[in-house]
């Protein structure tokens, strides 16, 4: 499910990183190690830590200095188009179907990085070329 590129992809989409609130389940990849591995949440002594299978880190202060890059999966992705948009949800599969068809890099065979590029194009009208988010001007979907 999680290639390079998507990791490529997720990481140069500014946007959803700062944005993401991390919660046990999500996956990311800690680039000091080139891991992909899930999150897992724990409190101890009153503070939360997160995990992978070797690691504790402290969120959001060691992002940056591990590398670490979320990666959404695609429900996480779907939701956050229905709660970006207007769209409900066989406008979001009709959506994403026309994205796919007609505006979707064709390169771009993984269906993790089809919905990455949907949500990029349906919320910010942006759209996956030569390794790079590129501002579009019309959306797929009514914003």
């Amino acid at each position: 499910m999680f290639t390079r590129e998507y990791v490529r992809m997720c990481r140069k989409s500014k946007d959803l990183q700062v944005n993401w609130r991390p919660e046990s389940g999500d996956w990311w990849y800690v680039g000091a190690r080139d891991l992909i591995c899930p999150i897992i949440y724990q409190e101890v002594g009153g503070k939360l830590q997160w995990s992978d299978i070797e690691h504790q880190y402290n969120l959001p202060r060691d992002i940056d200095l591990y590398g670490i890059v979320w990666l959404p999966r695609i429900d996480q992705l779907q939701g956050m188009i229905m709660e970006n948009t207007t769209a409900k949800y066989d406008e979001l599969i009709e959506g994403f179907l026309y994205f796919m068809k007609t505006l979707s890099d064709p390169a771009i065979q993984n269906p993790a990085q089809l919905w990455l590029g949907y949500y990029m194009y349906a919320t910010q009208q942006k759209n996956w070329k030569e390794g790079r988010w590129v501002k579009e001007t019309e959306s797929v979907i009514e914003q």
